[in-house]
């Protein structure tokens, strides 16, 4: 199965380990600086410095989880791949307005 699908079949399981707003929000910022690192790395060329990119959002993340939602992450879970689109989804979500921020 594709790992779309996959991530589409999972979202409202995904959705279930971020009900409270500061974890959600946590998620978005990390995001965010997940994006402004990648292009900081790519305008800068430190091309070696962008592996770390996708652990940038764990920073903020995984403390919420510990600490607001008191629960494990759910890239501990499943794939980490299908909780990154997850979470490109939920946080697509909430700057739609779909989700509350």
């Amino acid at each position: 199965m594709n790992v779309f699908l996959k991530a589409k079949k999972y979202y409202p399981i995904y959705l279930d380990f971020h009900r409270k707003r500061w974890t959600r929000r946590f998620h978005l910022i990390g995001e965010l600086f997940t994006i402004l690192y990648l292009f900081y790395c790519i305008f800068n060329s430190y091309w070696l410095a962008t592996l770390f990119t996708p652990f940038i959002i764990y920073i903020f993340a995984w403390p919420s989880h510990w600490i607001i939602e008191r629960n494990k992450p759910a890239t501990f879970k499943t794939n980490p791949l299908i909780t990154k689109i997850c979470d490109l989804m939920m946080c697509y979500h909430i700057l739609i307005g779909k989700i509350k921020f």
